[in-house]
């Protein structure tokens, strides 16, 4: 099919019978298309299809002898890439159709309304399947944009339902391996750390955690040591069974290498970064270097000979007695806790506990770690990776919904006996479904460009008013199906600078979300002002409105409002967006809104001058400003 739609489309016509072919080109110019002067053999077939370039061959079963006309319209299908259709203008046999053909509509063209169904079903078909495999290239893009790899698997490790393109470089393994091999990854484990993980494997499915970690080292096929982090997730039913384990893992080799060389550093130093401690049996500080006294406000007077409960809170004497034990026995021992300045502060750290035994006294040797930063680090980190979950999950979601739709309907038009007014709004139908899940594809990889930090503005300088006219008038057409009037309330014509596909994919936003929320007969207005170096855009709507509890949420990445219809598809960023872009802008967006009563969107935008250009890294400070 043509990739402009008012292109008519150009059929190519192949039989033996040359006065049947141009017959059967008359009635197809009949019913509206274009015709290519029709071919009489194979030989002619295959040199018009490169050189005329048809939109769709109609190609005789018999052409050929021995039905090769099959094997003509699989060869155009699937070498030169368009569609091709079968029909038969003399009795055959289906006992001798070869079903490993990819013959598309199979059919005899007595009446011109089965010509034409099969025509545009064959055209429509092929247009589906592009725009298919297109989102499915934009979904593999999303798996290899993001750092770390995500993973579905079954609960028994024996079925691998997904895994992110990084997969070969994280564990030297494919994806199609792993699908054969589900449990070819803990082969490449290091021997020392497999109890380990099985052990926190077992844990976590017993334990009823919502999450757990796993740290490990592999040996890739290069014959490389590698460090990876792991955190899965447990999916359980209502039953609380777990259905299957989604998880994220990502190599740390080099954060592991650094904390390592770090820690033999300090140490050089005669360990002066970190604070020092001994510790006698019985929980009386004997000594504090001077980083221990400062980070928690005490003079060294202080310090020594204070109990350790005094920086300590967790440290009773039964709490004290039991650590002791676990220490001797175990020489060293690694836990994060809190301290207590002097001055109250709580200060999280983390203390490496050495027994040590001098002068035939024993010692806890501690080294303690200020970890306030690391821990913020963390609950970054955590963010982050429940933001790629969520958006892997609710990317499946929109992408499995849409696709489970058209294969149904595919698989009911597939049944004999079926109407030719029945396949039709099949047809139209999974047409209608494809384009909901490219425009959910587009929206997902923009934001996916947005976190890789790739995002640009092409800004131009353009008068406000006739690209407010612009809109209006494709605005107008839009909302006609709906029922719903647009009205532009007169302003001043002013000069912007702005980027003007993202201000249209703005604009439209507003008013797909005005149109979707908004009743027959009611009335979508937009106007704008000029208030100093600013011009102001107000979008008003008649609609369902906002809940002033979910007001505060409308900006936030992935969130859906309670009052959006059922049947509105969508994956909750277009506004996220809307405000993403204006910010980018260097303007502002506010939004007031009464349920039941409507909501009206103020933007604000700089008008046009060198001064009001957005700075280099304006887009990742807008998604920050998105995020937070």
């Amino acid at each position: 099919m043509p990739a402009d739609q008012n292109i008519v489309p150009k059929v190519l016509i192949a039989d033996a019978d040359s006065s049947g072919g141009a017959e059967l080109a008359r009635r197809v110019r009949g019913l509206g298309y274009r015709t290519a002067a029709p071919v009489t053999s194979a030989d002619e077939l295959l040199c018009h299809v490169t050189q005329e370039e048809p939109d769709i061959c109609l190609v005789n079963i018999h052409l050929g002898g021995n039905m090769q006309g099959l094997r003509l319209a699989s060869r155009i299908q699937t070498e030169f890439k368009h569609p091709a259709v079968c029909f038969a203008t003399a009795p055959f046999s289906t006992e001798t159709l070869d079903p490993e053909l990819t013959i598309g509509t199979l059919f005899r063209p007595e009446s011109d309304e089965c010509l034409k169904f099969s025509i545009e079903l064959q055209l429509r078909r092929f247009n589906l399947e592009h725009r298919l495999r297109a989102a499915e290239n934009r979904l593999t893009l999303l798996g290899e944009t993001i750092h770390e790899i995500f993973w579905i698997i079954s609960p028994n490790l024996s079925h691998v339902e997904y895994v992110s393109p990084g997969v070969k470089q994280l564990f030297g393994l494919t994806d199609e391996y792993l699908g054969v091999n589900p449990r070819s990854w803990l082969s490449i484990v290091e021997p020392a750390d497999l109890e380990k993980i099985k052990t926190e494997v077992r844990r976590g499915f017993h334990s009823g955690v919502k999450s757990y970690s796993l740290e490990f080292r592999i040996r890739k096929p290069d014959g490389s040591l590698r460090w990876i982090f792991s955190t899965a997730y447990p999916a359980r039913d209502d039953a609380g069974k777990i259905v299957k384990v989604v998880g994220i893992s990502e190599d740390v080799t080099e954060r592991k290498q650094s904390e390592h060389w770090l820690n033999r550093a300090q140490f050089s130093i005669d360990h002066a970064s970190d604070s020092v401690f001994w510790i006698d049996p019985g929980g009386i500080i004997v000594y504090a270097n001077e980083i221990a006294c400062s980070s928690l406000g005490y003079t060294r007077q202080e310090l020594v000979g204070a109990p350790v409960s005094r920086i300590d809170p967790s440290a009773t004497a039964e709490g004290w007695a039991e650590h002791w034990k676990r220490l001797e026995a175990q020489k060293t021992l690694r836990i994060e806790s809190t301290q207590r300045g002097k001055d109250g502060r709580s200060i999280p750290v983390e203390i490496t506990s050495n027994y040590v035994e001098f002068d035939g006294e024993q010692y806890n040797f501690a080294f303690v770690r200020d970890i306030t930063a690391r821990k913020q680090a963390e609950r970054y980190l955590q963010e982050s990776r429940n933001q790629a979950l969520r958006f892997s999950s609710l990317a499946a979601h929109e992408i499995r919904n849409p696709l489970t739709v058209i294969r149904t309907q595919l698989e009911n038009a597939l049944r004999p006996g079926l109407s030719v007014d029945a396949l039709q709004k099949v047809v139209s139908s999974v047409y209608d479904d494809m384009l909901r899940l490219n425009h959910a594809v587009e929206d997902l990889l923009q934001l996916s460009s947005m976190q890789a930090g790739t995002f640009r503005l092409r800004l131009e300088q353009l008068s406000f008013g006739s690209f407010l006219n612009d809109f209006q008038r494709e605005a107008t057409l839009l909302a006609k199906g709906w029922n719903i009037a647009v009205e532009r309330m007169p302003g001043p014509d002013v000069t912007v600078l702005i980027d003007v596909m993202r201000m249209r994919q703005v604009l439209f936003n507003l008013l797909d979300n005005a149109l979707k929320n908004s009743n027959s007969g009611t009335q979508i207005r937009f106007g704008h002002s000029v208030d100093g170096d600013n011009v102001c855009l107000t979008f008003m709507d008649e609609g369902r409105g906002i809940p002033s509890r979910e007001m505060k949420e409308i900006f936030t990445p992935f969130y859906r409002g309670s009052t959006a219809p059922e049947s509105v598809g969508g994956v909750g960023l277009g506004l996220a967006l809307v405000k993403w872009i204006i910010d980018l802008h260097n303007g502002s967006i506010d939004v007031e809104s009464v349920e039941g009563s409507g909501t009206t969107v103020h933007i604000r935008l700089p008008l046009a001058g060198e001064a009001n250009r957005p700075k280099p890294g304006a887009a990742l400070n807008a998604l920050r400003r998105m995020q937070q």
